[in-house]
C-alpha cells in the first residue's frame, strides 16, 4: 500500500476559535492560547510540521486510545492529567528532561514549584472529520515549544495499532534547521511501551 500522502497544511485561529487539519489530513477545532497566531501554515516563518508514529503494537485501537487520553504528553506521570473536552494544563517536557532543567534552575537560585509545568500545554479530548478521537496538545503562552500542538490519534493495520502523533509549530526549537528538532520529535517513539511499563 502506498503512504499516505500528505495534504494541504492550515491552521486558522477565528473568534477565539482554532480549526486546523493536520499535515496527514486530521482536522478539529481546540481553543487557541493567548499568543497563538491567527495561521500556522508553510507560508509561516519557522514553521515545521511533522508525524512521529509509535507502534505498531498488538494492543487495540481502543485500548490505545484509552492511555494517549489518560496520558496524552510524554511528561511526569505525576504530572500528567487525561485531556478533557475543555481543555486540561499538563505538563510536556519528558521526565528526566524534567528533572534536568529543575537542577540547573535550582543551581543558578532559582526557586520553582515543584509540581509547576516546564513546557505547559493545554491537552484537549476531540473527534476529527470522520468522528475518529483525537488528543491535541496545544503549546501554552511562554512555552518554548509555542506556538505549536501536537495532535495524537490511533490508526489500524494488518501489523497492529499505531499511534501517530503530528505536530506543527513555529517555535524556534523546532525550526526545520534546528538542531534540536529531531531530538524533540523522537521522544514520541516508544512512548506509549515506556509508560506502561511504569504501571
Amino acid at each position: 500500500m502506498a503512504p499516505k500522502r500528505p495534504t494541504p497544511v492550515n491552521c486558522t485561529t477565528m473568534n477565539g476559535s482554532m480549526a486546523c487539519a493536520s499535515p496527514l489530513g486530521e482536522a478539529f477545532t481546540v481553543k487557541p492560547s493567548p499568543g497563538f497566531p491567527e495561521r500556522l501554515d508553510p507560508g509561516v516563518d519557522g514553521y515545521h510540521g511533522y508525524d512521529v508514529p509509535d507502534g505498531p503494537y498488538p494492543d487495540s485501537v481502543q485500548t490505545l486510545e484509552q492511555h494517549i487520553a489518560r496520558f496524552p504528553t510524554p511528561g511526569p506521570q505525576r504530572l500528567v492529567r487525561p485531556a478533557t473536552p475543555e481543555g486540561t494544563l499538563n505538563e510536556a517536557t519528558p521526565e528526566w528532561l524534567r528533572d534536568y532543567f529543575m537542577g540547573d534552575a535550582a543551581a543558578a537560585g532559582a526557586i520553582l514549584p515543584p509540581d509547576g509545568p516546564v513546557t505547559p500545554v493545554r491537552s484537549y479530548l476531540r473527534t476529527d472529520q470522520n468522528g475518529r478521537q483525537v488528543v491535541v496538545n496545544v503549546s501554552e503562552q511562554g512555552s518554548l515549544l509555542h506556538p505549536g500542538y501536537v495532535a495524537r490519534y490511533v490508526t489500524p493495520s494488518a501489523e497492529g495499532s499505531t499511534i501517530h502523533n503530528e505536530g506543527e509549530g513555529s517555535s524556534w526549537l523546532q525550526y526545520p534547521y534546528s538542531p534540536f528538532a529531531a531530538w524533540l520529535r523522537s521522544n514520541w517513539r516508544g512512548l506509549y511501551r515506556k509508560q506502561t511499563d511504569k504501571r
